[in-house]
């Protein structure tokens, strides 16, 4: 095989593996669009941005992974434990019938205690109904003294009351607003939050389909939300103009134990008393936690794609060994897809939109993951590769070393496109330019061998 049949086998490989790339991102965007995986993802990271919580960093898939790693240690352990409860089952009868027998005894004994109790009880009544006329005496005694000294500081009496009352709801209501701080419900309730999305905000809303919650918060409305918030629920006159010193003292009325109080006040103080040049420091910290929230999608769609691509390749067949065999002795097979790999480059250097089929999924949007997927999957079925399951292709008897083997790499080349797939379509359409830049400069030499000099004789070599 010459190095520009090596090239062309390259080239066709990785086509593949960018078109089952697109095809699981565009399957993976309709998942996601159907779950709201990413309003979810960034409720938990503006939670953590507002109250500190660093363990919902971690996503389930880093759990999963840790759990897989300790699992085989947590067995081990289990099955340990469990022989010793077996030997100690026979000390344990024995302990058994002794608690029988104590509780036997501890019965009778509440039985005596039972009795005593009763006449206690018969004993506090007594004492109660005394009480009751003792009561009842001062009661009256206090009425006829009332009406010769205190009548007319009655109302006076009642007025102080219901002031200290006031006053005592006040600062109750003033604690519980500095307690809370700023929450999630509190932040996505703001009418610059709120206006992002239809209806009311609700703990359930996020994990269900038809979720209303927003999948992305610009940083000016985030930053401005915070403030209002901070001032209008701490300040002491929240009717006031707002400013840079009414703002810090809002903050600074916030408990000492909230996270989000010291990362304010250090935002407020890097801020050289400009009030814009505040709002412009929150809003880089929230866009610094807004690139953690796309490190978690990034990581998640990783490991998805990466089970959809061997769930599509299992489906479809798509064996990298089967496809690069073919391609090696398929010179029409590897020349056509060379050439549908060079019309998909330019057709995205000309247009990022390629021109879909006319299906159903294209006649609304013809950037939706629908027709991307269905743009994708027909001109990966078009290719003239072996794809499909064919049983006439199978190894027939199971007891044979070659039925063994072939499945052995069947299986192995399923999961190599799996791999392949889940480093994302703009990874093979880097290295398919490349590959591609690469044959137009083999090709010349290959097709174009060098001339001899005519001084040289036509049998004289170099």
């Amino acid at each position: 095989m010459s190095a520009l049949d090596f090239i062309g086998v390259a080239i066709g490989v990785v086509f593949v593996y960018l078109l089952l790339s697109l095809i699981c991102t565009a399957a993976y965007e309709i998942v996601e669009g159907w779950l709201k995986r990413r309003a979810s993802d960034l409720v938990k990271g503006i939670e953590d941005l507002l109250e500190g919580n660093s363990s919902t960093n971690a996503s389930w898939w880093r759990r999963l992974g840790k759990w897989t790693m300790q699992a085989p240690r947590a067995l081990g352990g289990l099955i340990q434990k469990i022989n010793m409860s077996v030997s100690r089952d026979q000390s344990i009868a024995d302990r058994d019938q002794e608690i029988r027998t104590k509780n036997q005894i501890i019965f009778d004994k509440n039985q005596i205690i039972s009795t005593k109790d009763k006449e206690i009880l018969t004993k506090d009544q007594e004492i109660s109904d005394i009480d009751t006329s003792i009561s009842n005496l001062i009661t009256n005694i206090t009425a006829v003294l009332s009406q010769k000294t205190v009548t007319s500081s009655v109302s006076q009496v009642g007025q102080i009351r219901d002031l200290v009352s006031n006053f005592q709801t006040k600062a109750q209501k003033y604690h519980t607003a500095a307690r809370s701080g700023i929450s999630i419900k509190k932040l996505y309730e703001h009418p610059l939050i709120s206006s992002l999305y239809n209806g009311d905000y609700g703990q359930k809303s996020r994990w269900i389909r038809g979720s209303n919650l927003p999948s992305y918060i610009p940083a000016r409305n985030f930053a401005l939300a915070v403030m209002s918030l901070v001032y209008d629920e701490n300040a002491l006159d929240p009717e006031a103009p707002l400013s840079f010193d009414s703002l810090r003292e809002a903050v600074s009325r916030l408990p000492t134990d909230l996270h989000i109080r010291g990362a304010l006040l250090a935002l407020i103080d890097s801020a050289d008393q400009d009030l814009d040049k505040v709002r412009q420091n929150i809003e880089e910290w929230y866009n610094g936690t807004m690139d953690r929230v796309a490190g978690w999608y990034k990581r998640r769609a990783q490991w998805v794609l990466g089970i959809m691509g061997f769930g599509f390749a299992l489906f479809l067949n798509l064996d990298t060994f089967a496809i690069a065999t073919t391609l090696a002795r398929d010179a029409y097979a590897r020349e056509a897809l060379v050439a549908a790999s060079q019309t998909y480059i330019d057709e995205a250097k000309a247009s990022p939109v390629a021109s879909p089929p006319p299906t159903t999924s294209c006649n609304n949007d013809k950037n939706s993951p629908e027709c991307r997927f269905d743009t994708n999957m027909t001109t990966l079925r078009s290719l003239p590769l072996p794809i499909g399951w064919s049983w006439d292709k199978l190894p027939p008897d199971p007891l044979s070393q070659n039925w063994w083997w072939f499945w052995f790499f069947k299986i192995l080349g399923l999961l190599c496109t799996g791999l392949a797939v889940s480093l994302g379509a703009p990874f093979w359409f880097d290295l398919l330019n490349k590959l591609m830049v690469i044959r137009s400069t083999v090709k010349p030499k290959e097709k174009s061998p060098e001339e001899g000099s005519e001084d040289r004789p036509a049998g004289a070599r170099r």
